[in-house]
């Protein structure tokens, strides 16, 4: 039996100008782990996040006390 298998390959220009993402979710300790994971993968592509330039944004659930978030890069 023979197979016959095709690859083909694109350039995704504006995947390096990009500067926006948004990890929706509930816990802080899910926020970090999605935070690692991202980072993981922006290390796959020799991307590099500008942590000067990164903000996390915490909305608590209504009638819920505040609490600021502690999310690190890269363990930064």
């Amino acid at each position: 039996m023979h197979f016959r298998s095709r690859v083909s390959t694109a350039t995704i220009h504006e995947f390096l100008y990009a500067d926006d993402c948004a990890l929706n979710v509930t816990t802080e300790e899910e926020m970090q782990r999605r935070m690692d994971l991202f980072a993981a993968a922006c290390d796959n592509f020799g991307l590099r996040i500008n942590t000067e330039k990164t903000v996390v944004m915490h909305q608590p659930r209504p009638n819920t006390t505040y609490t600021a978030a502690y999310i690190t890069v890269n363990n930064d």
